[in-house]
């Protein structure tokens, strides 16, 4: 990690490279957000707000950093959206998350916040012509190690 802290060091787009070092100064602010919903405690209920029904897109953490270190060494100035296009309902991640860990937990649906988006689905074409970038790691593949993590980790907290 500290040679990608190093690199990121080096992009010459000032708020690029702190939001780069930040970011990769402190890595499990991703797994702090992602704890919050699809890791809650695997014998709990799972809480989807809404009907469940608004899309996300997830990008395993190693397919990310893999984009931004090529962004990192590109000589492309603008923006470039990493992440998987690939969408799924949060319904149906929470469905895959009690599926795979093999959970008894019951859903349990509550209010939609207000500014809670419809649909997130990155566009990665520049990411993909430029960077010849694109994700790796299939949702269910990152899922699993995800919750082997989880499982094998029950008392670590993310880091603020």
């Amino acid at each position: 990690m500290k040679e990608f802290i190093e690199l990121a060091q080096k992009v010459k787009n000032k708020d690029l490279r702190e939001k780069l070092v930040e970011f990769l100064k402190n890595p499990q602010l991703s797994h702090k957000d992602f704890q919050k919903y699809p890791m809650e405690d695997l014998k709990n209920a799972r809480t989807i707000f809404g009907s469940g029904k608004q899309t996300r897109s997830f990008c395993y953490v190693n397919d990310l950093v893999r984009g931004l270190m090529l962004a990192i060494g590109s000589e492309e100035h603008g923006p470039i959206n990493l992440g998987n296009p690939t969408e799924l309902t949060m319904l149906g991640l929470a469905q895959k998350i009690i599926s795979l860990s093999g959970s008894k937990s019951e859903l349990v649906f509550e209010g939609l916040p207000a500014d809670d988006p419809e649909r997130r689905k990155p566009d990665i074409s520049k990411a993909k012509k430029i960077l010849g970038w694109e994700p790796k790691v299939a949702l269910e593949e990152g899922l699993k190690k995800t919750i082997e993590w989880f499982r094998l980790n029950p008392n670590k907290k993310a880091r603020a």
